[in-house]
């Protein structure tokens, strides 16, 4: 989707040079790869490294990378980054005291309560649930 609205890759980006390295000799297909091009961009926001448009720079210097689940990413620490409401050193937990991972089979169906059913819960609980 972002594609489709004109963004560009991080790593694409005109001003790339002063914020990254391009190992070249590490990068499949090297100077040839046309996904590693610069290309003519308007960079009004700070370089972002960890943005879903830059290709991974770090995933190579790690030793024993975890493996990071439900849609978290290595950073370069080689830390597994989570997407919002989920922790773990893998991604594999919900990050607050209410909610839930539920897996879910082709045809199953789950209800899911809110804390406290059936008496109100508090009012600015947050309830983060993970449907797989």
């Amino acid at each position: 989707m972002c594609h489709a609205i004109g963004q560009m890759h991080e790593q694409s980006r005109s001003d790339r040079d002063k914020y990254i390295d391009m190992h070249w000799n590490n990068i499949r297909g090297g100077t040839g790869n046309n996904n590693m091009h610069k290309e003519n961009t308007r960079d009004n926001n700070p370089y972002d490294a960890e943005s879903v448009l830059q290709y991974s720079l770090y995933v190579n210097h790690c030793q024993n990378p975890p493996n990071c689940q439900n849609g978290g990413f290595l950073n370069f620490q080689c830390v597994c980054v989570c997407p919002d409401g989920l922790t773990g050193s893998t991604c594999e937990q919900i990050a607050d005291a209410c909610g839930g991972i539920i897996t879910l089979t082709p045809g199953q169906t789950e209800e899911i309560k809110s804390p406290n059913y059936p008496s109100p819960y508090p009012q600015g609980t947050k309830c983060t649930w993970l449907l797989k």
